[in-house]
């Protein structure tokens, strides 16, 4: 089980002893996921938090129409759960899924809360970790709607390289709140190269 990056990622936010790394790690399952797979369907309850090891997710709802709406693409070395469904009990509002070959490792709401319970460290540790993913949405959907198509485009290209790579156009054109015709003249301006057509 390699998970020096939960450890890490975690750090960045408190110290752990040796012990406290030990039991956070205890509490953590791999799960392999392949490529399409879903992770978490719209209308469960959801009660794990999720560690990406390797692969990209994909968030998104399903419009009224039926059409699928991409929220957010998650990485390697990113946390990930639909937050109100984690901590209220209440059916998820959004799906998961694998839009790779995925390693992600998981931790059970009442493990976490048990680890929180008992050691000072892990509480301000996960705390800091939520809000920051959470400033971290709002960030995105400021961004999403406040900047311009292409620099929305041109931001995905040079931060998310993996995303452009990886997953479906289709997604990655509802992500930036945009249409094929406009991404393909961006994505040919900014690179330079042929777009393949998806």
């Amino acid at each position: 089980m390699h998970n020096n990056a939960i450890l890490k990622a975690l750090e960045h936010f408190v110290l752990l002893t040796d012990i406290q790394k030990k039991e956070i790690i205890n509490c953590f399952r791999e799960h392999f996921y392949i490529k399409d797979k879903i992770i978490l369907r719209e209308g469960f309850t959801n009660r794990l938090l999720y560690f990406i090891s390797k692969g990209i997710i994909r968030e998104y709802q399903y419009s009224l129409s039926g059409t699928q709406k991409t929220l957010s693409f998650k990485g390697t070395g990113e946390f990930f759960t639909d937050l109100d469904s984690f901590e209220k009990r209440k059916s998820s509002l959004v799906n998961f899924s694998a839009e790779s070959e995925c390693v992600v490792y998981t931790i059970d709401y009442f493990c976490l809360q048990n680890l929180i319970e008992r050691h000072k460290e892990i509480e301000i540790a996960f705390f800091k970790c939520r809000e920051y993913y959470v400033e971290r949405k709002k960030t995105r959907n400021t961004f999403l709607f406040k900047e311009s198509v292409e620099n929305r485009v041109t931001r995905a290209c040079k931060d998310y390289p993996e995303i452009i790579k990886h997953c479906k156009k289709r997604d990655i054109i509802s992500y930036l709140r945009t249409n094929s015709q406009i991404y393909n003249k961006i994505l040919r301006k900014i690179t330079q190269m042929p777009v393949l057509e998806s």
